[in-house]
């Protein structure tokens, strides 16, 4: 099974993030685009996991002693030419649970410490980047959210489509 731990957000900011993508299409971008259902942003990616180590994550995240917090989303950017994301404002309860998460999980993983770039993907492989000066998101970015919850997901295909399901999630 292959394992991740996200923020999962509500269906309001799913909602948000839509028209976000909506309005990548209406500039003619092209590409693989995230499904509403599936937008999260991911913590720490686990990668093929047995149940000990499932038991593991879940380990983990229940030892996770932060408050509840506020994260904003603040605008389009990407990773090279082949991703198009939902860029995270830098916030250090994200990074405190990343770093906690990474150093709880570190020996029943084989995971690398890169470097925490919180974001939410929107288009894998787009045919061409939005310019940075377009400025057609003004009325939707940057949005805050409510961070109360975090959750241990699964990610699968079911009939070639990508379904990224909680498996179990810890309220802040």
């Amino acid at each position: 099974m292959r394992l991740f731990i996200a923020v999962n957000f509500d269906q309001d900011a799913k909602s948000k993030i839509s028209q976000l993508a909506e309005r990548l299409k209406s500039l003619g971008i092209s590409g693989n685009y995230t499904k509403e259902q599936n937008y999260h942003l991911t913590l720490l990616f686990l990668g093929e996991s047995n149940d000990r180590q499932l038991q593991a994550a879940k380990r983990a995240i229940q030892r996770i002693k932060i408050k509840p917090f506020d994260i904003t989303l603040k605008n389009i950017s990407n990773f090279g030419k082949n991703i198009i994301h939902l860029k995270v404002k830098p916030c250090e309860p994200l990074n405190q649970i990343y770093n906690f998460l990474y150093e709880s999980l570190k020996n029943d993983y084989c995971i690398t410490n890169t470097s925490f770039s919180p974001h939410i993907t929107l288009v894998r492989k787009p045919n061409f980047l939005p310019s940075p000066k377009a400025d057609i998101f003004g009325d939707i970015l940057p949005f805050s959210y409510f961070v109360d919850a975090i959750s241990l997901m699964l990610s699968s295909r079911q009939n070639g489509k990508l379904i990224y399901t909680p498996l179990f999630t810890h309220g802040l």
